[in-house]
């Protein structure tokens, strides 16, 4: 049977693609190593996850370890078993060359998410598609949360990248659910889009994701079988304390706000209920723009609730604003009004300037004024968030994305 003809062009236009995407992400890293090298916090947590693979080999207690970095010292291993397992390639790599490939790869992965973010908006025509993509990998470094996870070599860029792959039609049917659960196993946070699965009526996907974090952990039992037992069985999973002091001004989650507002370094013992209340309504939030068509914005909602009620929020955990400007870059008001535009202006400046940062940077808990809670509430993540969700039901039903155009060269 002779080939499908659309086909036959779609099949190279894609390799094309990918080939653009991977050079721009060449071109990217030779730009940002040279201009990031420098930075007191370069590297810092690819350093720890370089420490961490080889004490894996060396057969060292990872709980108790603590890697000095050029910027840090004595940083804790704080991820589950399974993510030292995924590390241990790294502990083949001289540590200049693999902060240089990690770098590259969080690049090539930004491209992947903005190709695929733009897919779930609605953006057929491949051309445009790929401008949009490589015009995001060239800008998108600049946005706080991105700028962060390069300068650290953090892995959050590649945990975002596992889950929205899950939900894009490049995953078959049949194996959707794997990636957020082997991206659970890295980091706890995509837990809560099996939620996401479940209130939106995929049942099967939220069971294959369950089941693929039951066997992050089955994994992590089975290589490092101590480690797994203090992390799962012994209460470290719970100690936020071993990460850090949660009241920093930099953690924009809900547990670091009440922390601030208790003049206290962790949270005060209602935050899980009153994050449990957030999670539902998120939840419902997510579960109402899904059932309106806007999927993409649902599992957004999902995402932004689940930083808010996380221990720790790191601007650095924030990649999610990638897909949400690149949501916003091809939406427009049904009636045709150009806000989505301004809006997209607007957002994009405020994760360039993390304000509440520069306002109250060095400042620990017990000196924050009533003033310093008041400009780090208003001008950090949360507010924005929950301004954005609060007017939910008054903004998406207004909005239009692309679902199709006329363009030979379609491909998701």
């Amino acid at each position: 049977m002779a080939a499908d003809p659309v086909e036959r062009v779609r099949i190279p236009a894609r390799a094309k693609a990918g080939a653009i995407i991977a050079l721009t992400a060449l071109v990217m890293t030779a730009l940002v190593v040279p201009l990031l090298r420098g930075a007191p916090l370069w590297m810092a947590d690819f350093q720890l996850y370089h420490g961490v693979a080889k004490a894996v080999f060396d057969g060292v207690p990872l709980y108790e370890l603590k890697v000095d970095t050029t910027a840090l010292a004595g940083i804790a291993f704080t991820y589950p078993p399974f993510a030292a397992v995924v590390f241990t390639p790294l502990s083949w790599l001289p540590a200049g060359f693999g902060a240089a490939l990690w770098t590259c790869a969080s690049l090539l992965s930004l491209g992947v998410i903005l190709w695929v973010s733009h897919g779930l908006a609605g953006v057929t025509a491949l051309a445009r598609r790929l401008r949009l993509t490589v015009l995001g990998m060239v800008v998108a470094p600049l946005l706080t949360p991105v700028l962060m996870n390069l300068m650290l070599g953090q892995v959050n860029i590649f945990v975002v990248l596992l889950v929205l792959l899950d939900f894009s039609p490049l995953m078959p049917s049949r194996w959707r659910g794997l990636l957020i659960g082997i991206a659970a196993g890295v980091k706890l946070t995509p837990l809560i889009f099996v939620a996401y699965l479940l209130c939106t009526g995929r049942r099967g996907d939220a069971l294959r994701a369950t089941a693929a974090f039951g066997g992050t952990i089955a994994v992590g039992f089975l290589v490092l079988p101590g480690e797994s037992s203090a992390y799962w069985l012994r209460g470290l999973l719970l100690d936020t304390g071993r990460v850090t002091d949660i009241s920093a001004v930099v953690n924009q989650s809900l547990p670091g706000l009440f922390a601030r507002l208790a003049g206290t370094t962790t949270a005060p013992g209602w935050w899980l209920p009153v994050c449990l209340v957030v999670v539902l309504l998120g939840l419902l939030a997510a579960r109402w723009a899904h059932g309106l068509g806007h999927d993409l914005a649902g599992l957004l909602v999902a995402a932004f609730t689940g930083l808010a009620v996380a221990p720790i929020s790191w601007p650095h955990h924030a990649i999610w604003i990638v897909p949400v400007l690149a949501w916003l870059s091809v939406a427009t008001w049904r009636a045709g009004s150009a806000l989505p535009k301004a809006v997209l202006s607007l957002v994009s400046l405020w994760w360039v300037v993390p304000a509440y940062w520069l306002l109250a940077p060095d400042k620990t808990t017990p000196d924050l004024t009533a003033v310093d809670h008041l400009v780090i509430a208003l001008t950090g993540y949360l507010a924005v968030t929950a301004l954005a969700v609060a007017l939910l039901p008054v903004w998406l039903p207004r909005v239009h994305t692309p679902s199709l155009e006329p363009d030979v060269n379609r491909s998701m």
